[in-house]
């Protein structure tokens, strides 16, 4: 007679067993949850600085969600940045959190370089044109 399963066979070390351990995880990236975090904070910000200027009519609802959306992004991708290199540095306490904000004071400074880069051109082309005055000379 024959049994329907050995009992006595293992299949411990043989690789044939599921590995439960290294099941893939929902949890997001520390570096997406912080451009999140950051670009809430950028977010909020922004709207707090816009809403008074859409009121008094000096901003469009469109120009307010354009620099909501732009800061939102800079503040969140300078947040992932300075988070995640002060990470990958494996600083920690006080000097990592001056390090982060080192980092990422110079990526917001850099993204704000670059997207207000076009308007300051296109203000400086808007602007007319100085014309030279003549010299007064006196007269003896």
């Amino acid at each position: 007679m024959t049994t329907p399963y050995n009992y006595n066979a293992s299949s411990y070390g043989t690789g044939t067993y599921q590995n439960y351990a290294s099941a893939p995880s929902l949890a997001p990236s520390p570096a997406v949850s912080l451009g999140a975090m950051g670009a809430m904070i950028g977010a909020v910000g922004a709207t707090a600085a816009c809403l008074p200027q859409v009121r008094s009519d000096q901003m469009t609802n469109q120009q307010a969600m354009m620099t909501i959306a732009k800061e939102a992004a800079g503040t969140g991708l300078a947040t992932a940045a300075g988070g995640m290199l002060m990470r990958s540095v494996g600083m920690g306490g006080i000097t990592g959190l001056v390090g982060m904000f080192a980092v990422a004071t110079g990526v917001k400074y850099f993204w704000n370089r670059t997207m207000d880069g076009g308007a300051a051109e296109a203000q400086e082309e808007a602007k007319p044109e100085k014309k030279p005055r003549a010299k007064k000379t006196a007269k003896k």
